[in-house]
């Protein structure tokens, strides 16, 4: 997807400008395609771990547009919780840890990991 695509459906779909949340960089890539490359990442990832055989670029163009806009689900459950992949799970104010599954458990959010079951994203035969 494009950085504008992106922008307007998020717009759309949540009332808010992606523009406010992610911040502007001096690289060459849009800083709002490099965070929706990074989710979309993300979600694969979560995906190969329950189905080995995952491939986003073998969807069907359908598929990866419903892909596509669970991404965007994504990026809004990380503006508005925390980027959990950023977490070591050592919290020094307290000198304890938080254990690794339950990092891992808070990286997706709870609607994307149903909307991938319902959606058959998750489903082993499909593959």
């Amino acid at each position: 997807m494009e950085a504008n695509t992106i922008k307007e459906k998020f717009k759309l779909k949540y009332g808010l400008s992606l523009d406010n949340y992610i911040e502007a960089n001096d690289f060459d890539q849009d800083q709002v395609i490099r965070t929706f490359n990074n989710q979309k990442w993300l979600l694969e990832v979560y995906c190969r771990s329950l189905i080995h055989s995952f491939e986003y670029d073998k969807l069907s163009d359908a598929r990866k547009l419903i892909f596509d806009d669970l991404v965007l689900v994504q990026i809004n459950y990380v503006i508005n919780t925390f980027d959990f992949t950023t977490l070591s799970g050592l919290d020094i104010g307290t000198n304890s840890t938080i254990p690794q599954n339950e990092i891992i458990n808070r990286y997706v959010s709870p609607v994307v990991k149903e909307e991938l079951k319902n959606r058959g994203f998750l489903f082993r035969g499909l593959w």
